[in-house]
């Protein structure tokens, strides 16, 4: 398309169905979003929606303005993540504070049993970032997962509801059994 990349599944609105995928990996995707609220494979999961089994390998996702919630898998997951993977890139260089994880941006839902192996670089803006997950609600719950990601940012100034972290960068959720090395 032109170089502009993947444009992530229910961009302005929500996946609430499952999405399972049998082992198989999705190679090299390529996401640059610049007017998206939300980034990833899907923008945004629903409270109904399960992605299984799933991994993305060499993702690259470039993403600049106007993006709040940017992860490998779903920038938005307020459904249910199980058994999926990501490696690869993720930069994000826009003027408003976002959420960034290499699997999840931002989570009220379950995680259990992945993983993400990303490098992630956030500006001045990236206000949440983490390994795995860059902002978890107090209604998400991370189990049995762990991440191996790496993370440079700029200097922040971190508030009550901002952070950085190998596995979550701000949590005031369920975490257990995971870890980040």
């Amino acid at each position: 398309n032109n170089g502009t990349g993947f444009i992530p599944i229910a961009t302005g609105s929500s996946l609430s169905g499952v999405m399972i995928g049998l082992g198989h990996t999705i190679s090299e995707l390529t996401i640059n979003g610049n007017s998206n609220r939300e980034i990833g494979l899907f923008a945004k999961l629903s409270s109904t929606a399960m992605v299984s089994h799933l991994g993305l390998t060499d993702l690259k996702v470039n993403a600049t303005t106007n993006t709040s919630y940017i992860g490998g898998i779903t920038g938005q997951n307020d459904g249910t993540i199980d058994q999926s993977y990501v490696t690869g890139r993720i930069n994000y260089s826009g003027s408003i504070d976002a959420s960034i994880g290499g699997l999840v941006g931002t989570s009220t839902g379950t995680v259990r049993d992945s993983y993400a192996t990303v490098n992630l670089s956030g500006g001045t803006n990236a206000k949440r970032i983490g390994g795995l997950i860059g902002e978890q609600s107090p209604t998400g719950i991370l189990l049995s997962s762990y991440s191996s990601s790496n993370i440079t940012t700029a200097a922040y100034t971190i508030s009550s509801d901002g952070g950085g972290g190998g596995l979550v960068g701000y949590s005031a959720g369920t975490i257990r059994d995971s870890y980040a090395s």
